[in-house]
């Protein structure tokens, strides 16, 4: 075996190597992304329901310190909170300065919402309800293309 063969194998072996890494690298990030995921729709779901504990509070006789504690405590995932007719009645962690310029800006990230997850109903009481949508937030989104654009 010559000089010249021993080097080719050495660039197939470096070569092989580089792609299981690689494949190892966006399994695991994959993997960590969808973790992630759940974690983000389980807060959601904890929102949701100190939410509708909130609203239906008799606030004479409650210690609601737990449920404000919980909606408070969400400074990453956005959310925007509708009547049951589709009326914005609240959001959070969306861009304030793009609220501000402009009208259309929380129906789009409304819609985008809509389209990401499936949304989640808070019952408050007689037959009336509100909706809370949510999408990944800025974090997860930028984990889930990383592998496809980290710096070599």
């Amino acid at each position: 075996m010559n000089i010249y063969e021993k080097k080719q194998r050495w660039k197939l072996y470096l070569f092989v190597g580089a792609v299981l890494i690689g494949l190892g690298s966006l399994t695991y990030t994959n993997r960590l992304v969808k973790e992630l995921s759940h974690e983000e729709q389980q807060k959601i779901e904890l929102w949701a329901e100190a939410t509708q504990q909130l609203i239906s509070a008799d606030f004479e006789n409650s210690d609601l310190s737990f449920q404000l504690l919980v909606i408070q405590n969400n400074n990453s995932v956005p959310v925007i909170q509708t009547d049951s007719s589709g009326e914005i009645i609240t959001s959070r962690n969306l861009d304030s300065a793009r609220i501000a310029k402009n009208p259309d800006y929380l129906s789009k990230q409304l819609e985008i919402m809509k389209a990401e997850h499936d949304r989640m109903v808070i019952d408050l009481g007689d037959g009336d309800k509100n909706y809370l949508y949510y999408r990944d937030s800025i974090f997860l989104r930028k984990l889930q293309y990383f592998p496809y654009v980290q710096p070599s």
